[in-house]
């Protein structure tokens, strides 16, 4: 299935590595929903599934669960990448995984903090409209780190 990446970020599940990828870019946008005291997103132009999660994800896993819950961490250096980066949401990718790569393009993940406890399926509900005020930055403001 191609493409390795040997150092860069690393995207773990549960303490498992499931893709990897240069630096993203990241944003914070201002919170628009009850609860939410902050929101930063990370921007990977394209990430490199591992191929046990390429295959899992060919045979029909979806990439939320590969991707929702997630941390980043810095793999040459073996640190994590900040605080703000532990408990990501999976927002949007596009998988190529049926075209015989084992890439995603455009992935965005959003860390949220709450100011008080959130269930599941709500935060679930406001991902469209975090992707919606992604996509309406211009590209300077997207891509700035």
């Amino acid at each position: 299935m191609g493409e390795d990446l040997k150092s860069g970020i690393g995207i773990y599940k549960n303490g498992v590595l499931a893709a990897q990828a240069l630096q993203p870019t990241s944003v914070d946008i201002p919170p628009f929903f009850d609860g939410a005291d902050s929101i930063k997103l990370y921007y990977f132009k394209r990430i490199v599934l591992v191929p046990t999660v390429a295959f899992e994800h060919l045979a029909g896993d979806s990439l939320s669960k590969w991707l929702d819950g997630c941390q980043i961490r810095e793999i040459s250096l073996g640190s994590p990448l900040g605080p703000d980066a532990d408990t990501l949401k999976y927002v949007h990718g596009r998988s190529e995984v049926m075209r015989g790569k084992n890439t995603i393009s455009s992935v965005l993940l959003a860390d949220i903090h709450f100011t008080k406890p959130v269930e599941p399926y709500q935060c679930a509900s406001y991902l469209p409209e975090i992707y919606r005020k992604f996509m309406a930055l211009g590209p300077a403001e997207r891509n700035s780190a």
